[in-house]
């Protein structure tokens, strides 16, 4: 997150009061008013954060983007712009994007929860569930009470197959307010019905093997 206290422009403080409030379309204005005045980088750095988060509030994603794209001509370096990319690009579907962006976040500041939870995120959807858990790991080590990164951990053991361990994350991320608690559980219930129909198909045909491999053919006590 951009550091509010760098803001001093009356515009910009009353953008961040519109958005606190909820009114972010109004928020949006008043940050680009403060931009067309705002000379000092670091503020203008803020103000473009803001204004990405207002526009993402409005589900304006291209705008976003592109405030945070400003963003990167004053510091390139700055670890919360790029994972606010990735996490739009993963709100939009751009995966690619949202994964480079996520990876750059991190090698900035290794230490970014939000980002690893998201970079876990991204993996899932892309169908690599061994970068997830990695991922996943780092941001559960740094806050082992970050209720997406076990809800998402959850999520990646039940692809692993290892459903039980899936329920306990499961368990924890409720624990810690993770509010889909219930509707991810069903899914996991599905998955426990799915196996148990496929572990007894499998025990039918290994006894219909074993009735075959072992029956009296017919005749054969009166031929003996």
């Amino acid at each position: 997150m951009s550091d509010t206290r760098v803001i001093q422009s009356q515009d910009g403080l009353a953008g961040i009061e519109a958005y606190t409030r909820g009114d972010h379309a109004r928020a949006a204005v008043l940050f680009r008013q403060a931009l067309d005045t705002a000379t000092d980088p670091a503020e203008r750095l803020a103000l473009l954060i803001h204004l990405s988060n207002a526009r993402d509030a409005e589900g304006a994603f291209t705008d976003a983007l592109d405030a945070l794209r400003l963003a990167l001509e004053i510091d390139d370096g700055d670890t919360a712009v790029w994972n606010n990319i990735g996490v739009i690009c993963l709100k939009i579907g751009r995966l690619a994007e949202a994964r480079e962006a996520l990876e750059r976040a991190v090698s900035l500041n290794p230490s970014n929860v939000a980002a690893l939870v998201s970079l876990g995120s991204v993996a899932l959807k892309l169908s690599d569930p061994g970068n997830a858990k990695a991922a996943l790991e780092r941001a559960l080590d740094l806050a082992p009470g970050h209720p997406a990164a076990h809800a998402n951990m959850a999520i990646t053991l039940a692809l692993f197959g290892r459903i039980e361990e899936a329920e306990e994350e499961l368990r924890i991320a409720a624990l810690y307010g993770f509010a889909d608690a219930e509707a991810l559980q069903s899914r996991f219930d599905r998955l426990k019905e799915i196996r148990a129909a496929i572990i007894a198909r499998r025990d039918e045909e290994r006894e219909d093997e074993t009735d075959t491999d072992g029956g009296t053919m017919a005749g054969e006590d009166a031929a003996a």
